[in-house]
């Protein structure tokens, strides 16, 4: 019972990779799992690591603090749903998408460029707060 079981949650999967490859073509599905899986997950834990590294060592910055500074930085992934919202609603100069591109650009990296010129997060926070 139990190796037929895991024979189910192993194959399962595989049975499934299978028939998506006959439907959709292999090319397709190596394509989505290389940008997806290889490209976002393992450029995020590099980006991860790196980010990590700059504000413990370089910035001197507590994890509690380190913590608060990630969530700012993720919370345009997690608004991404009324993004896409407001981006085929509102056109910007009666464009849909190239000025939320643009504008996006600009604030991640306006955002990036104060956390690294700054050196003493505490007083950011006393002053934002």
């Amino acid at each position: 019972m139990l190796v037929s079981r895991f024979r189910n949650v192993v194959s399962g999967p595989v049975l499934w990779l299978k028939r998506l490859v006959t439907e959709l073509d292999w090319t397709f599905v190596f394509g989505v799992v290389s940008i997806y899986g290889i490209n976002q997950g393992l450029g995020g834990s590099l980006r991860d690591v790196a980010k990590d590294y700059y504000m413990k060592d370089v910035q001197k910055v507590q994890p509690s603090e380190s913590q608060a500074f990630t969530a700012i930085t993720r919370i345009p992934w997690i608004i991404k749903p009324l993004w896409g919202i407001l981006i085929d609603v509102l056109p910007i100069f009666g464009f849909h998408r190239r000025p939320y591109f643009i504008l996006a650009g600009v604030l991640g990296v306006g955002s990036m460029l104060f956390i690294s010129i700054l050196s003493d997060y505490t007083y950011t926070w006393h002053f934002c707060g």
